[in-house]
């Protein structure tokens, strides 16, 4: 009998809305967050310097998706929402693929630094030699 009357006054709370209810989570008021600290690179070229995958919509499930090898370029064209408030961008391979990636691991695996020519521009510099004045050396690689 004390439980029942225990479960009534609970039911009685959540039907009036005396309950506490956690807020509820606006996903587009994040997303539109998210997408403006990701903006400023749509257009630029990135290059992966770490594993990613490539989806063919906004997801977190990577069962569709195909996974992008470490050195591949990408061109950013869009930003869209996820299911929550993830931003992914629309990318274009430069094997002609396109699909998604998260821009939180593109940032975090990415660099809109060519390598091939960071590459040549260190070979130029050359390398650090015994005898350099610390100016020298920090123009070196």
């Amino acid at each position: 009998m004390r439980t029942q009357f225990i479960i009534s006054i609970v039911a009685l709370a959540v039907m009036t809305g005396c309950a506490k209810r956690p807020p509820a989570v606006d996903f587009e008021k994040a997303f539109l967050e998210e997408r403006s600290k990701y903006e400023p690179n749509l257009g630029k070229t990135y290059w992966l310097t770490g594993s990613s995958f490539l989806c063919p919509t906004p997801t977190t499930n990577v069962i569709d998706c195909t996974s992008i090898d470490v050195g591949s370029k990408l061109q950013l064209g869009g930003i869209e929402r996820g299911v929550t408030s993830d931003a992914y961008y629309h990318v274009k391979l430069e094997d002609g693929r396109t699909g998604y990636i998260s821009a939180f691991n593109l940032v975090r695996f990415g660099t809109d630094v060519d390598p091939a020519q960071a590459a040549a521009e260190c070979k130029r510099r050359g390398d650090p030699r015994v005898g350099m004045t610390r100016k020298q050396v920090e123009e070196t690689c």
